[in-house]
C-alpha cells in the first residue's frame, strides 16, 4: 500500500501549508478523502467535553506556573472513565468475563477515575527537558480515532506482512524518510522503538558492519557522555569489551589505544544532549576518531528535530556542525569542521515523554548480516524487539505532518530567543547559569536546594554527583514570559525581580489536517470489523474493545514515573509469589517490564549468563526465533572474541509438535562436554525452554530433560521458560526456584527465568514481562530503561479487572473453541496437528485469501489458528465452513469437467484436489514435475513448484485406479480470489492432447473464479 507516499513535502513545509487548501492531488486520492480544511487542534479537544472538570482546576489545557491546583482523591469528579466504559458497548466483543461486565459495578473504574483526573490536572512544569503541552496535544488525536486497539508493528516498517492489518507501518515509513532527508540520506533505513533499543539496535548496526570490515578483531565500545546504561547493556547484548572516558579527550585516547593496541577498531557512541544536558563536543570525537579509528553513532533523541531544522547561518553562528548519516568506513574520517558524519543516528525532539519513542536510523548498507526468513511473520526481524507498539511510530509521523520542517524551525527559533533572553535575565540576577549550544537546556545553580515542590512546579530536573544544587531545565515551545519571570524570581531569591520578556508564542495551532485523521479513523474502523475473525496470532483483541474507549484517556496523558515505579513492583511482587517463589527467596529474583517477549528473552539469557559467563546455550528448533538472533548477536557466544573455543550455543531437534527432544539434547551435551574437557574448561548449561512454542503450541518436557541430563552426569544451572503466550494464562505450569530444585508445586518444572508477553493474553499495548533468579546482583542484565509507563498502567487495570480465576475461566474458555475447531475440521476431512493442552492448532495450507480474511500464519505445509479470547465460536463455525466451502466447490468443478476429462483420458479416471499433506501423490508430482522440463522448458524445483502451486491449495489432478496419477494440474492462487492455472503435468507413459488438457486447465480456473468471486463469504 503507497499512501501518504506524497506526504514528505507536507512535511517539509508541515500543516500550515494546508490553510489554503495546498494538499497534493495524489495524496487526497491515496486516501480516498477530498476534505482539505484546516483542522483546529481546539476542536479537537473540544469533541471530550466530559473532561472539562469543576473543581478548584477549570481545565483549560496545561497549566500555567502560576496558576491552577491539583486533584486530590477526595475531590468530586466527574465520572469520565465509567462513562467511556459503558458508552463504549456497542464494540465489546463476546467473552465470558467481558460479558459480565455489562451489568456489574466495577469498583476499579472509579479508582482509574481518580488518577485519571489527577494526572491531567497536575502535569509538568513549562520548563520541564522531556515534554511540552504543544508536541503533547498532538496525541489528543489518537483518542478520537478510536485508538488504543490492539496493534503491533511486528519487524521492521519494510518487512510487511499482508496478513497482518493492525499495524501503522507506511506512516512510520513516511517517518523515517522525512528524518532521513534531514541528514542526507532520504533512503535510509530504519525503525522506530524505545530509547534503548534504538540506541543497542544503532550500536549493533556498527558492530555488524565491522565484522565485515575487520572479521578478525573485536570492537571497543567507547561512550563518554551517552548515558552509561545505553553503553553497559549494549556490550552485555552484543559480547562487547567497553570503556567510559573522561572529561579529558587525550586521556581517553590513550586509554583507547591502550586497549585495542592500534589492531581493534573503535565504536564511539555520543550524545548531543543526555538527560543531565551534557553533550560530547562533536569536534572532539572527530579527532578521537582519526587517532583511534572507528565508526561514530549519534544518540540525538532530545535535540534532533531543533539542531536538524537549524538553517545554515544560525548554525555557522553556534559552532555546529550539519549532522549527516554516512556509511563510514575505518581510516576514512570526516576533514569537514562544518559537517559531522556519523554512521548510526538516533532521531527524536517533539517528545512527549522522559522516554519517547525513537527513530533509528543507519545507511542502507550498513551492517547488513543475512538472515534466514521467518515464514509466518514474513520477514527476517531486522529489529531487536520484534514486536512494537504502533503508536510511538504513529506520534513521530503525526509530529512531522503536524510541524514540518517549516514549523519546527519557526518554534525552535522563537525557543531559540527565548532561552538567550532567560539566560541573561539568570546572569544580570547573579544566577550561575550554564548554556550549552548543542540543545535549548539550560543549567541553573541558584546556590541554594529547591524544594520538590518548586522542582516540579517549574519543571526542574534536579542533576546529581558533583553538579549538586544545580538544575536542567528546557526552554520549550509553551515557556511563556510569565513563566519566565516567576523562574528567575525563585531561582535568584528575588520576588521581584526586575525582568521583562517579550511574548513570543507559537504564531498558529499547526492543526493535523482533516484527511489525516479522516485516514487515520477508517483504518482504525476497518480493525475493529477485521479483529472479530483475526486467528493467526496470539493476540487477545477483546480487552481494547472493552477498556479502549477508558484507556484512550490517558494517551495525552504524563503518568508520573513515581507511580509507573511504585505499581510495577506492586505487579512483579505479585507474579513471584504467583510462579511460586518463596518468600524467603523473594529478594533472590527480580522482575520487570520489557519491550515484548523478544527482549524479555534477551533479558533472561543474559541474566543467566551474567552468572555463568562460560555456559553453553541451548534452544529448540522450534523456539521462538528471537533466540537464535540473540545469541547469534553476541560475540562471546558465537566465538567470535575467542575462536579456539568455537561457538558456545546449539539447536537441538524438536518433533512435529515442537518439543525439543531428550535424546538429541543429551547427545550435543556430551560432544560439548568432551570439547570443554580437553580444553580444561568446565561445561555449564543454560537451557531456553518452551512453555508453548510460537507456531505449534509444543510444550518442552523440562523434567524429561532434566532427568535425562542427570543420566549423562549433566544438569542445567539456568533454566529460561519462554512462555510468552501460556503463562499469561497460568503461572501454575512451571515454579521459580533455584538451579537445584527439581520440581516445586503440583510437580510442576522448577525453572530460574520466566517470560510472557502482556499484549497477547491480557491484550494490553506491546510489552512484556521477565522474572529471573539473580541472587548476586539483584538486578537484570541488558536493561537500559524503566518501562512505558502506560505499559504498567494497562496491565495493572488488567490485573484488577481479571483475578487469576478468570484468566484461567477465559484459557478453559478457549480451550473448549479449540476443542470445537479440531472436531469441526476433522469431520470437515481437514488434517489437523496440535497439542491437547493448547489453543493452538495446525492445519493444512489453505487458499491465500482465507489465510488473509483470518490473518492465519503459515510455515511450511501448515498454518495455524489460535483461539484467542476474542475467538467466539461462531467464528470457529464460520471459520471451518469457509474451509469447507473451497472443497464443496472442488467437488462442483469435477462435476463440470469430468465429461471433458472422460473423453481425453478415458473411462475409470477419478478427480481429486491435491493438497500440502497429499504426501503419497508427490513422488509422483516430484518426478513428473522432472520430466516436464524437457518437453515445456518450465523446470523449476520441487520445493519453488511446491511453493507456487500446492501451497495455494487449488491444485488437482487425474488419477487411475485411485492411485496412479495421470494428470497433475497446477495451479496458482494469488491473496484476490483468483485461480491461474499452471502447466499441466502428464504422465510419461500416457499418450493424450495435450492442448485438451490445457483447455480443461484453463475452464477449471475460470470456473473457480467466478465461483469465488460470486462467494459472499
Amino acid at each position: 500500500m503507497d499512501v501518504l507516499q506524497n506526504i514528505p513535502s507536507l512535511i517539509d513545509k508541515g500543516s500550515r501549508s494546508l490553510a489554503t487548501g495546498t494538499v497534493t492531488t495524489e495524496y487526497d486520492i491515496v486516501l480516498d478523502v477530498i476534505d482539505k480544511g484546516p483542522r483546529s487542534l481546539a476542536a479537537t479537544r473540544a469533541v471530550t467535553t466530559e473532561h472539562h472538570i469543576v473543581l478548584d482546576v477549570i481545565d483549560k489545557g496545561p497549566q500555567s506556573l502560576t496558576t491552577g491546583t491539583v486533584t486530590t482523591e477526595h475531590d468530586i469528579v466527574p465520572d469520565v472513565i465509567e462513562k467511556a466504559f459503558r458508552s463504549g458497548q456497542v464494540q465489546w466483543m463476546e467473552e465470558p468475563v467481558i460479558n459480565e461486565w455489562k451489568n456489574k459495578h466495577l469498583p476499579i473504574l472509579k479508582d482509574i477515575n481518580v488518577l485519571y483526573h489527577k494526572w491531567r490536572a497536575s502535569g509538568s512544569g513549562r520548563f520541564y527537558p522531556f515534554s511540552d503541552p504543544l508536541w503533547v496535544q498532538t496525541a489528543d488525536v489518537l483518542r478520537e480515532i478510536g485508538l488504543p486497539w490492539h496493534n503491533n508493528n511486528l519487524n521492521s516498517p519494510e518487512e510487511i506482512d499482508p496478513t497482518w492489518p493492525f499495524q501503522f507501518k507506511e506512516y512510520e515509513k513516511l517517518a523515517v524518510r522525512a528524518k532521513g532527508a534531514r541528514v542526507g540520506d532520504e533512503q535510509a533505513f530504519g525503525y522506530i522503538a524505545s530509547w534503548a533499543e534504538a540506541n543497542q539496535y544503532a550500536i549493533r548496526s556498527l558492530q555488524h558492519e565491522l565484522r565485515h570490515q575487520t572479521p578478525a578483531s573485536r570492537p571497543l565500545l567507547v561512550g563518554r557522555n551517552i548515558e552509561v546504561e545505553i553503553i553497559q547493556s549494549a556490550a552485555q547484548m552484543f559480547g562487547l569489551e567497553f570503556l567510559i572516558i573522561g572529561e579529558d579527550w587525550e586521556a581517553g585516547v590513550a586509554e583507547t589505544q591502550k586497549l585495542t593496541k592500534g589492531l581493534r577498531p573503535v565504536i564511539f557512541a555520543a550524545t548531543a544532549a543526555n538527560r543531565e544536558g551534557r553533550a560530547d563536543n562533536f569536534g572532539k570525537a572527530q579527532e578521537f576518531l582519526k587517532l583511534c579509528p572507528g565508526l561514530l553513532h549519534i544518540d540525538a533523541s532530545r535535540t534532533f528535530d531543533y539542531i536538524t531544522s537549524l538553517d545554515p547561518d544560525a548554525q555557522a553562528r553556534l559552532g555546529i556542525p550539519k549532522l549527516t548519516l554516512r556509511h563510514g568506513h575505518l581510516n576514512d574520517p570526516s576533514d569537514h569542521a562544518d559537517r559531522l558524519y556519523a554512521s548510526t543516528i538516533v532521531a527524536a525532539g517533539m517528545n512527549c515523554s522522559m522516554l519517547p519513542p525513537c527513530l533509528v536510523l543507519r545507511p542502507r548498507t550498513l551492517g547488513i548480516e543475512p538472515s534466514p526468513v521467518v515464514e509466518y511473520v514474513r520477514g527476517v526481524d531486522e529489529t531487536l524487539s520484534g514486536s512494537r507498539d504502533s503508536l510511538g511510530p504513529l506520534m513521530i509521523c503525526l509530529q512531522d505532518i503536524r510541524f514540518g520542517l517549516d514549523g519546527c524551525r519557526q518554534i525552535y527559533r522563537q525557543c531559540f530567543e527565548k532561552r538567550q533572553a532567560l539566560y541573561s535575565a539568570l546572569v544580570e540576577h547573579e544566577v550561575a547559569t550554564e548554556m550549552p549550544v548543542e540543545s535549548l537546556d539550560l543549567i541553573v545553580s541558584p546556590g541554594r536546594s529547591l524544594s520538590c515542590l518548586e522542582q516540579k512546579r517549574m519543571g526542574l530536573v534536579e542533576l546529581q554527583g558533583h553538579r549538586a544544587n544545580s538544575y536542567l531545565l528546557t526552554v520549550q515551545p509553551s515557556v511563556t514570559p510569565d513563566d519566565m519571570k516567576y523562574l528567575v524570581n525563585a531561582v535568584s531569591g528575588k520576588e521581584n525581580a526586575k525582568t521583562t520578556f517579550t511574548p513570543t508564542q507559537p504564531e498558529q495551532e499547526y492543526p493535523i489536517p482533516d484527511h489525516v485523521i479522516k485516514n487515520l479513523r477508517k483504518i482504525v474502523a476497518n480493525w475493529k470489523t477485521m479483529a472479530r475473525s483475526s486467528s493467526g496470532f496470539p493476540m487477545n483483541q477483546a480487552t481494547y474493545s472493552a477498556l479502549g474507549p477508558a484507556l484512550g484517556h490517558f494517551l495525552p496523558i504524563s503518568i508520573p514515573s513515581e507511580w509507573s515505579s511504585q505499581y510495577l513492583d506492586r505487579i512483579m511482587d505479585v507474579q513471584k509469589r504467583n510462579f511460586g517463589v518463596r518468600e524467603k527467596e523473594l529478594g533472590d529474583f527480580v522482575g520487570g517490564f520489557t519491550t515484548g517477549g523478544t527482549m524479555g528473552n534477551r533479558v533472561a539469557l543474559h541474566t543467566g549468563l551474567r552468572l555463568y559467563p562460560d555456559a553453553y546455550v541451548y534452544y529448540s528448533s522450534a523456539s521462538h526465533y528471537s533466540i537464535q538472533k540473540i545469541v547469534r548477536d553476541n560475540d562471546i557466544l558465537t566465538g567470535r572474541c575467542f575462536p579456539d573455543q568455537g561457538p558456545r550455543f546449539a539447536e537441538i531437534s524438536a518433533d512435529e509438535l515442537g518439543r525439543m527432544s531428550a535424546q538429541a539434547l543429551a547427545d550435543q551435551v556430551l560432544l560439548d562436554k568432551n570439547r570443554c574437557k580437553s580444553q580444561g574448561i568446565h561445561h555449564r548449561i543454560i537451557l531456553a525452554a518452551n512453555v508453548g512454542t510460537v507456531f505449534a503450541g509444543g510444550r518442552d518436557d523440562i523434567l524429561a530433560l532434566r532427568l535425562k541430563l542427570r543420566s549423562i552426569g549433566s544438569d542445567t544451572s539456568y533454566i529460561i521458560a519462554d512462555g510468552a503466550l501460556d503463562l499469561g494464562f497460568s503461572s501454575d505450569l512451571v515454579q521459580l526456584a533455584s538451579p537445584e530444585v527439581l520440581t516445586g508445586r503440583n510437580g510442576a518444572p522448577a525453572v530460574q527465568s520466566v517470560t510472557l508477553s502482556n499484549h497477547k493474553v491480557f491484550g494490553v499495548m506491546v510489552s512484556g514481562q521477565v522474572i529471573c533468579h539473580s541472587p548476586l546482583n539483584n538486578s537484570l542484565a541488558t536493561v537500559a530503561e524503566s518501562p512505558d509507563p502506560r505499559a504498567v498502567l494497562e496491565t495493572w487495570v488488567i490485573s484488577q479487572m481479571y483475578p487469576p480465576k478468570d484468566l484461567i475461566r477465559i484459557r478453559d474458555y478457549c480451550l473448549q473453541n479449540s476443542q470445537l475447531l479440531r472436531y469441526l475440521l476433522q469431520k470437515a476431512g481437514v488434517r489437523v496437528r496440535y497439542s491437547e493442552a493448547s489453543t493452538i492448532t495446525m492445519l493444512e495450507r489453505v487458499p491465500p485469501w482465507i489465510m488473509h480474511e483470518f490473518h492465519l500464519a503459515p510455515e511450511g505445509d501448515w498454518v495455524h489458528f489460535i483461539a484467542m479470547p476474542h475467538v467466539s465460536p461462531q467464528a470457529v463455525r464460520y471459520f471451518v465452513e469457509t474451509v469447507a466451502y473451497v472443497d464443496a466447490l472442488f467437488l462442483s468443478l469435477f462435476d463440470y469437467i469430468r465429461p471433458q476429462v472422460v473423453a481425453i483420458l478415458g473411462e475409470g479416471v477419478t478427480l481429486t484436489r491435491v493438497k500440502c499433506q497429499d504426501i503419497e501423490k508427490f513422488p509422483t508430482i516430484a518426478q513428473l514435475v522432472d520430466e516436464s522440463a524437457g518437453k515445456t522448458g518450465y523446470s523449476p524445483s520441487w520445493m519453488t513448484f511446491k511453493q507456487q502451486y500446492i501451497y495455494g491449495s487449488m491444485c488437482f489432478a487425474a488419477i487411475h485406479n485411485h492411485h496412479d496419477l495421470l494428470v497433475m494440474f497446477p495451479a496458482s492462487a494469488p491473496a484476490k480470489k483468483l485461480v491461474r492455472p499452471g502447466p499441466v503435468l502428464i504422465h510419461p507413459g500416457l499418450q493424450c492432447n495435450l492442448l485438451a488438457l490445457e483447455e480443461v486447465a484453463s475452464h477449471a480456473s475460470e470456473f473457480l473464479s467466478q465461483r469465488l468471486k460470486q462467494d459472499s463469504r
